[in-house]
């Protein structure tokens, strides 16, 4: 038999014991939203989807994430779609559109305002300053 640790909702964790595991069974619904989010950014589970599988309220998980992680599952999307972003904004010469889409976003304005939020520039204005400072 193994033993897992299982990380346990509250401030204690108990060890459970499974014969002939083949996958590890996954008990953290913050982690596991996370390693989504980062894997999958393009088109991650809804936090309804993660609140099913898990059994836990909406309200309880986004009180958990933010806890754990500092922001609130929609930021860390946003501030993780807005990174990858940049980094196509510097690395392609794609359409900002096509970037957009490529990391998941598929409202112009949407991007745009959280883009700006986040760079202080709008997308195109990043890659001119971007390409300015090259030559």
């Amino acid at each position: 038999m193994k033993e897992y640790n299982v990380c346990s909702i509250g401030s204690f964790s108990h060890v459970i014991q499974v014969a002939h595991v083949s996958k590890p069974v996954i008990t953290d619904p913050i982690q596991y939203t996370i390693d989504d989010i980062t894997r999958n950014y393009k088109n991650p589970l809804s936090v309804d989807q993660i609140c099913k599988q898990f059994l836990i309220s909406s309200r309880q998980f986004q009180r958990k994430f933010k806890k754990a992680s500092g922001m609130t599952y929609t930021k860390m999307l946003q501030d993780i779609r807005i990174h990858e972003s940049c980094s196509l904004l510097l690395d392609t010469s794609w359409s900002v559109q096509t970037i957009a889409l490529e990391v998941g976003i598929h409202d112009m304005k949407y991007f745009y305002r959280i883009f700006k939020e986040r760079c202080g520039l709008t997308p195109h204005e990043f890659r001119f300053n971007a390409c300015s400072n090259i030559q």
